[in-house]
């Protein structure tokens, strides 16, 4: 089930990673500080968190723990390149 699952958790996750990367870049080459964007993380993280609630409702048990232990890691991951 959560190998079903892995494309789009890599659309998603990928979204964040993106938005993440293009304001960290498009600060650094406009001498400003970075900020973390909330908006597309926490959409993301929501859409991620969702997904895994989905999963549980289904009794896949073991993809819903994969699914939340991946939407944990990413958010802290991306999290983490701002301090």
């Amino acid at each position: 089930m959560f190998l079903g699952l892995l494309p789009l958790d890599i659309l998603v996750g990928g979204y964040a990673w993106l938005a993440v990367g293009m304001e960290g870049w498009a600060a650094a080459h406009n001498g400003e500080d970075a900020v973390l964007p909330l908006t597309e993380l926490l959409w993301s993280g929501g859409v991620l968190a969702a997904i895994g609630l989905a999963v549980c409702w289904g009794r896949f048990w073991g993809a819903a723990v994969a699914q939340f232990a991946l939407t944990a890691v990413l958010m802290a991951v991306l999290s983490s390149a701002y301090g």
